[in-house]
């Protein structure tokens, strides 16, 4: 019995440290964000769209400058909003400024 709670502790005592190791690394980059949508259009990441059109074959025709904001684009020949691709989910403008203003209310 003895042995099995001293394994039990060790294996318990293993995953705390390990656990804490991680989350003390998340907090200390988690300063550092990351912002995937500038990346995108700074071009660091996928500036041509070819990973996006490999996987979301619904954006093979789309012209470059909107591969990575579909939704912006106004020609239904190329892409039909809600048919051929859905539509946003979300408004990041408005999610923003309902989150700054929540936070201000605070």
């Amino acid at each position: 019995m003895f042995k099995f709670l001293l394994i039990t502790f060790v294996i318990i005592y293993i995953f705390y440290k390990i656990s804490t190791f991680l989350l003390k690394k998340v907090i200390k980059n988690g300063s550092r964000n990351f912002d995937s949508k500038k990346k995108k259009n700074d071009g660091i990441l996928d500036k041509e769209g070819e990973y996006v059109k490999k996987w979301v074959p619904e954006l093979i025709n789309m012209p470059k400058k909107f591969v990575h904001k579909p939704w912006e684009l106004n020609d239904s020949n190329i892409l039909k909003l809600g048919s051929d691709y859905p539509m946003p989910i979300v408004s990041h403008e408005k999610a923003r400024a309902a989150a700054l203003s929540a936070f201000k209310s605070i």
